[in-house]
């Protein structure tokens, strides 16, 4: 039910003269998009809030998983971005691993103003470092012992990234937020691989 609180057709799309894209306003930030139809931006806004609606099993946060102030923040899978400009203000960095080409423009737009806070990551996050993957490990060798909030929706790759994080996961203080709806396995992998970590785990609400 909580759907129904959404129309796409309250959704004002902008053409930004300069850049030559669209945006829309979203909390008072411009969040932008790669070329699209106005239609098509309108739908896709729509779906985003909606499923960061705290009644949607999609949301990412919930009154036991919230990012903390001052912590560093992993977008896993950005893609717009329109979790990490929701946290934008609270964090101390955001680290926006994105390696589509037709968001990185449109992300670099968005995130303009905040470049003392953003670092642009043009991997993909996984089990190994190569030429276009690098684990979280490595992307964050550096801030050992510091607040880290990994969100992560990576089309069902979400166990192989944990896999290049197991020092990630035991010298910092984390808290993840993971997609598990992939594939049927997901759930039950996800949760035993944190439980061998010794991390608490629960499912957001909803089917």
């Amino acid at each position: 039910p909580f759907t129904e609180k959404y129309n796409q057709n309250n959704v004002d799309v902008y053409l930004d003269d300069e850049s030559g894209y669209k945006y829309v306003f979203h909390n008072g930030k411009r969040l932008y998009f790669p070329p699209r139809t106005n239609e098509s931006i309108q739908h896709e806004y729509k779906q985003l809030v909606m499923e960061q609606d705290q009644e949607s099993p999609h949301t990412y946060f919930d009154e036991k998983c919230t990012v903390k102030p001052g912590s560093v923040f992993i977008d896993v899978g950005s893609a717009e971005g329109i979790i990490s400009l929701d946290v934008i203000e609270t964090v101390s960095e955001i680290y926006l691993i994105e390696c589509s080409e037709e968001w990185i423009k449109a992300l670099e737009l968005t995130f303009s103003g905040y470049e003392n806070k953003i670092h642009f990551v043009k991997k993909y996050a996984g089990r190994y470092d190569s030429d276009s993957t690098i684990t979280l490990d490595s992307l964050l060798k550096e801030y050992e012992g510091k607040e880290i909030f990994v969100k992560m929706d990576v089309e069902g790759m979400e166990l192989e990234v944990l896999k290049g994080a197991t020092k990630v996961m035991t010298k910092n203080r984390c808290n993840f937020s993971c997609a598990s709806y992939h594939t049927e396995q997901a759930e039950n992998e996800l949760k035993t691989f944190f439980s061998d970590f010794g991390y608490e785990c629960d499912n957001s609400k909803g089917y």
